[in-house]
C-alpha cells in the first residue's frame, strides 16, 4: 500500500514570496508525496541593510537573480489533521506547538559575500530539521556577481527542499545526520575581491581574442597524464568528452568533435597507436542537435553507443552496424528529460545509469541513479534519488573504473569554472537499496602547462584518455 502524503505545515512571511519559496509551494500543490494542511504567518522580511558593491551588483546582474523575484502566492489551509513537517520559510519567532513526526525544517546557507572574499570556491544551503543538518546542495561562488551565485544557491535550495521531501515520503525516516568538512579560514576580503576583479578584467580581454580548446591525451598501461600523447585538434575545433574502447589489437577513440563556427557536436572516432599517434578523425554520428560524451560499450556481442542528446531531451542508445564507423538508432531509454553526461556501466551482474540534471534551470549537477537488469531497461530510479546536488561532484566525468580494487567514479569539479577539474569519488556502497561514495582524490588541471580545466577521464585495459582545456587564438 502507498504512503500517504506528508501532511507540511508552512511558516511564511506576508507575500510577495520570492521566487524560490513560490517554486517549493508549488511543487507540493503539484505532488502526491505531500500537501500543505496547515500555514501560519510569520513577520514581515526584515529591509536588509546593502553593501555599496551589493547595490551596484543589484543594478548590474538584476536580470540573473531570477530566485528572489517576488510572486504572489496564496496560502489558506488550516485543517485539524496532525502534521508530518514544517517547513519554517520565517523562523525567528517561536512557532504554535504543530508536534511534527520529521520535526521543523529550516534552511541555513552560507554568507555569500563572506564565502566570495574568503576566495573559497563554493556556496553551501543547509537543511536541518530541529537543528540536525539532514541534506545539502553546494553551488560554485560566482566570481563576479553576488547576486548572481546567491540565486544559483537559493534554486538549488529549493530543489534541496523538494527532494527531501519526496525522498522522506518514500522513506518514513529521516536521513542520519549529515557529516559537514571542516572550512578553510577565510582569507583578506579587501585582497581577494581585488584578485577577482583584475581577474574578471583579464578574462573579458582575453574572451575578444582567443578561444577556449578542448583537446585529448591518451596513454598506455599508467596515470603521468604529463607524459601522455596529446591529440590537438584544427584551430577552428575543439575535441572533448574522450571514450576509449580497445577491440583486439585495435583502440578506438571516440570524442566529441564541434566546429566552433557551428556550435553544435557531432560524434568523431580516431585509431590510437602505441607510438603515441593516431588516425585522422571520421565523423561517425550527427544529428540535427548537440551529441556530446560518447559512452561507449559492448553488449551480446554487439557494440552500443550512448551520446550526450540533452539537447533533444532525450536519452538515446545507438547501435553500431559497421564498428567503429556507422550506428543506427536502437532505443530511446529516456524521454523528455534534459540530461547530460548520461553514464552507463554494469557491476556485480546489474546495469548502472547516472544522469545529471539541473530542475533548477542552473547548472547541471543534481546526480541520479538508475538501475536495470540490461543496457535497455526498463530503468528504476534509486531511492536514494537524487544522490547529491553538488557542483563539486554531481556531474559525470567518464565511466566508473577499478583501480587496486576501488571502484571509482570521475566526477567533474566545476566549482571554480566549468570543467575546471576531476574529483575521483569511491563508491564504498552501491546496491538497488544503498548507496554511497567518498573522496578519493582530484586530478588538477596541472598536466601541462597550458592547461585551465580538465573534465573527462576514461579507461579500457590499458589505455586511459583524458581531455584538456588551453587557450588559442581566434
Amino acid at each position: 500500500m502507498p504512503n500517504a502524503p506528508l501532511r507540511v505545515a508552512v511558516r511564511i512571511a506576508p507575500s510577495p514570496q520570492p521566487a524560490w519559496i513560490a517554486r517549493v509551494v508549488d511543487a507540493i500543490r503539484d505532488a502526491d508525496f505531500a500537501r500543505i494542511v496547515r500555514v501560519v504567518e510569520g513577520a514581515p522580511r526584515a529591509r536588509e541593510r546593502r553593501t555599496l558593491y551589493e547595490q551596484l551588483d543589484d543594478v548590474v546582474f538584476r536580470r540573473a537573480g531570477s530566485a528572489f523575484e517576488p510572486r504572489e502566492i496564496a496560502l489558506n489551509a488550516n485543517d485539524n489533521d496532525d502534521v508530518d513537517v514544517v517547513l519554517d520559510f520565517a523562523p525567528g519567532t517561536r512557532l504554535p506547538d504543530l508536534a511534527p513526526r520529521f520535526g521543523v525544517w529550516t534552511l541555513r546557507t552560507s554568507d555569500a559575500l563572506a564565502e566570495l572574499a574568503s576566495a573559497r570556491d563554493t556556496t553551501l544551503a543547509l537543511l536541518e530539521a530541529d537543528g540536525r543538518p539532514i541534506a545539502s546542495a553546494r553551488a560554485a561562488v560566482d566570481a563576479i556577481s553576488l547576486r548572481r551565485g546567491t540565486s544559483r544557491l537559493f534554486a538549488k535550495a529549493a530543489s534541496l527542499i523538494i527532494s527531501e521531501l519526496a525522498r522522506l515520503h518514500r522513506t518514513q525516516e529521516l536521513p542520519p545526520r549529515l557529516e559537514l568538512p571542516a572550512e578553510k579560514p577565510s582569507t583578506s576580503r579587501g585582497s581577494v575581491l581585488a584578485q577577482r576583479a583584475r581577474a574578471f578584467l583579464r578574462q573579458r580581454k582575453r574572451d575578444r581574442t582567443m578561444n577556449e580548446q578542448w583537446f585529448v591525451a591518451f596513454g598506455f598501461g599508467h596515470h603521468d597524464y604529463a607524459k601522455f600523447h596529446a591529440l590537438l585538434p584544427p584551430d577552428d575545433r575543439l575535441w572533448a568528452d574522450p571514450f576509449v574502447f580497445q577491440d583486439g589489437a585495435h583502440t578506438w577513440l571516440f570524442v566529441e568533435e564541434m566546429l566552433f563556427a557551428e556550435n553544435r557536436g557531432t560524434i568523431a572516432v580516431m585509431e590510437l597507436r602505441r607510438d603515441g599517434t593516431a588516425s585522422s578523425p571520421r565523423t561517425v554520428l550527427t544529428r540535427p542537435y548537440h551529441l556530446s560524451y560518447p559512452c561507449v560499450f559492448a553488449w551480446n556481442g554487439a557494440h552500443y553507443m550512448l551520446p550526450e542528446t540533452g539537447e533533444n531531451e532525450t536519452i538515446e542508445l545507438y547501435r553500431a552496424t559497421n564498428f567503429p564507423y556507422e550506428w543506427e538508432p536502437h532505443a530511446t531509454l529516456m524521454r523528455g528529460l534534459r540530461a547530460v553526461d548520461a553514464t552507463l556501466f554494469e557491476h556485480a551482474g546489474r546495469w548502472w545509469l547516472y544522469v545529471s540534471t539541473a530542475p533548477d534551470g542552473e547548472t547541471y549537477d543534481e546526480l541520479s541513479l538508475y538501475h536495470a537488469d540490461s543496457p535497455l531497461g526498463p530503468w528504476t530510479s534509486h531511492p536514494r534519488n537524487p544522490l547529491m546536488i553538488d557542483v563539486t561532484a554531481g556531474r559525470c566525468a567518464g565511466r566508473p573504473f577499478l583501480r587496486d580494487g576501488r571502484l571509482l567514479r570521475p566526477a567533474q569539479n566545476g566549482a571554480r569554472r566549468y570543467g575546471h577539474s576531476i574529483a575521483l569519488r569511491e563508491i564504498v556502497t552501491l546496491t538497488t537499496e544503498a548507496y554511497e561514495e567518498r573522496a578519493a582524490g582530484t586530478i588538477e588541471p596541472d598536466w601541462n602547462a597550458e592547461l585551465i580545466g580538465t573534465h573527462t577521464l576514461n579507461i579500457d585495459g590499458d589505455a586511459v584518455v583524458i581531455d584538456g582545456l588551453r587557450y588559442r587564438p581566434r
